[in-house]
């Protein structure tokens, strides 16, 4: 699309893939992420998670349904809210990003200061090493994480009968893959979060893949409040 907005972000690869993603979503919702962004100090991690919030918009809007970003409901703003035929809220999608812990990342950084081009894969963060070492995923903390996020909003989701997600992205260095998350929400710590936590309506975990994001949606079967949000590479 046209670059009315000129340069959003520092990086020019993040900059012309944000005009890609402003595509799907709405105008007003363009400007919210416009300011958010320009606000923003020049830091990685934060114009990422940014980023991140604004890949997962619109991966929902592709997906036909029909969302507001940043939209205040009793006090508090969560990132999308997908919103019914009254476009009253219909559904709330908070973002985790989940990063590998600092010793994982503090290797790879190491592995960055002298990388090989042929040997390293380019991301819209910056290239990474095709053969660095994962450490074993810390199940415990994926778990404390989503639940941290099932938490904020349990109480919005009990009053008004709101289905809510957490969406998670894995981060290629944390290393987290599909059945960790599976694993997590149906078998860890005595029986998984999906049973400690039936306002959490599901799980949209995605990741990059080959230049591409791929979405899998998990629906809580024991969740008070059901949704559906369909799987897909976007």
């Amino acid at each position: 699309m046209e670059r009315v907005y000129g340069q959003i972000a520092e990086s020019s690869t993040v900059n012309e893939a944000i005009y890609e993603y402003f595509r799907y979503i709405a105008e007003k919702d363009r400007r919210k992420f416009v300011t958010k962004f320009r606000k923003q100090p020049h830091d990685e991690n934060q114009v990422m998670h940014t980023f991140r919030e604004l890949i997962l918009g619109a991966y929902l809007a592709s997906s036909s349904l029909k969302i507001e970003y940043d939209r205040k409901i009793d006090g508090k703003t969560p990132d999308w809210v997908i919103l019914n035929d009254q476009s009253s809220p219909g559904g709330i999608v908070e973002l985790v990003n989940f990063h590998a812990d600092q010793g994982t990342e503090k290797d790879v950084e190491r592995q960055l200061k002298d990388p090989e081009p042929e040997f390293t894969i380019q991301l819209p963060s910056g290239p990474i090493p095709v053969a660095f070492s994962f450490k074993k995923l810390d199940n415990l903390r994926l778990y404390q994480r989503i639940k941290e996020k099932s938490d904020k909003y349990e109480h919005l989701a009990k009053k008004d009968d709101i289905p809510y997600v957490v969406a998670v992205f894995g981060d290629i260095k944390a290393g987290v893959q599909a059945e960790d998350i599976r694993q997590c929400l149906f078998e860890d710590y005595g029986g998984g979060l999906f049973r400690e936590c039936p306002t959490l309506s599901g799980v949209l975990f995605f990741k990059e893949s080959a230049g591409k994001y791929v979405f899998e949606f998990t629906r809580n079967p024991d969740g008070v409040n059901d949704i559906e949000i369909p799987c897909g590479v976007f």
